[in-house]
């Protein structure tokens, strides 16, 4: 915590929490200003005010896109920036759940979009949680080299936050969870397959079966693709 409040001009891309509190379980629950998670802007009930399609209702699908290019392209410079800096140098557990998104509407067709990530502080106190209790870090979104050691923490490496951004990507693209969630699944295709998730161009994609055997090694996704 200390390092990260010496960086200059951190507010700009961390989202500071403003409180924890652990129970005699020793779970931790982390408090953060209100703001919507990546993951709620995509995933929650679509009828919730957290929701992009209720954020965006009535709106034309260009400014779905744009927001979805603004979010990317500024997620992109902040770990650019973190890979840069001489104290923190990487993430290295980045998922939807722990990429802030404010979205307000400025005018028609126009929103501003500000993106902050969280859990940066949370490195020191992930390595002692997985070295005396059950804490785990691979998620969906992880590297092989994370998804490897399910019950032991990886070195955290600038590829890590290399592989876990292109799935966030992915999630964007697609509008679904990688692996719907599931970590075995992951780990499945991942490391027994050596397969990726397929990127779906259209909804005629998900029927055709025109790559033959390399297509079998591609994850599909049970989505509708907007």
């Amino acid at each position: 915590m200390q390092k990260l409040m010496q960086i200059e001009n951190v507010e700009k891309f961390w989202q500071q929490p403003i409180g924890w509190y652990i129970d005699e379980k020793l779970k931790i629950s982390i408090f953060y200003p209100e703001s919507s998670s990546l993951y709620q802007l995509l995933h929650s009930d679509q009828e919730s005010e957290h929701h992009i399609n209720q954020i965006l209702k009535n709106e034309p699908l260009s400014t779905f896109i744009r927001i979805k290019y603004e979010i990317a392209f500024q997620l992109s410079r902040i770990l650019l920036t973190l890979h840069n800096l001489s104290s923190v140098k990487h993430h290295g557990h980045i998922t939807s759940h722990n990429v802030f998104v404010n979205l307000k509407k400025i005018g028609s067709g126009t929103f501003s979009v500000n993106v902050k990530v969280a859990d940066l502080e949370l490195q020191d106190f992930m390595e002692y949680s997985n070295m005396f209790f059950s804490y785990r870090l691979a998620s969906v979104w992880s590297a092989p080299e994370s998804l490897k050691m399910l019950k032991k923490m990886p070195e955290f490496t600038q590829a890590l936050d290399t592989y876990s951004f292109g799935m966030i990507l992915w999630e964007l693209w697609h509008i679904a969870v990688p692996f719907d969630n599931d970590i075995n699944l992951a780990c499945q295709y991942v490391l027994q397959e050596e397969a990726r998730p397929k990127i779906i161009q259209s909804e005629k994609d998900q029927e055709s079966d025109s790559d033959g055997e390399a297509e079998e090694k591609e994850f599909k996704p049970k989505l509708t693709v907007r």
